[in-house]
């Protein structure tokens, strides 16, 4: 909310959410625009109920994808947070999650989780290392 106040922002998040906080409750496949930016809400529950991953566009080309705690460098967002009792179906939700919708984009798409090592969201979090000044393909390589 500090954010918003200062900058004038929307905030959007899940519609799968259980309460409202923002401007947007957004559904899978929702487009939001910043700008000349195209946005991709994609549906990707396993981690919480409520996950939402953000497909970026250039042009109608999808460049880069915010996984939030779906996907990390090394790792996958946990799915024991509601205890044992559910965590074989929120793993069911985050393989299909991964399988149906992240997996499935452009290998050539540049993925930016949430945060990286030493988070409690994730085991075997890697560190991984991007230098800004690389090219895309050297990104993508190394």
């Amino acid at each position: 909310m500090e954010l918003q106040n200062i900058t004038e922002a929307e905030i959007a998040h899940s519609k799968e959410l259980p309460f409202k906080y923002g401007e947007h409750n957004l559904s899978d496949g929702d487009i939001i625009t910043v700008g000349d930016a195209k946005i991709k809400a994609l549906y990707t529950p396993g981690h919480t109920n409520e996950s939402i991953s953000y497909l970026v566009f250039n042009g109608s080309e999808p460049e880069l994808v915010f996984t939030g705690d779906t996907l990390f460098a090394g790792s996958i967002g946990r799915t024991d947070l509601f205890g044992k009792q559910t965590q074989r179906m929120q793993s069911e939700k985050l393989y299909n999650s991964l399988h149906e919708k992240v997996l499935a984009l452009d290998g050539g798409v540049i993925v930016y989780p949430a945060h990286g090592a030493g988070s409690i969201c994730g085991s075997g979090i890697s560190g991984l290392n991007l230098q800004p000044s690389a090219t895309r393909k050297e990104r993508i390589h190394t």
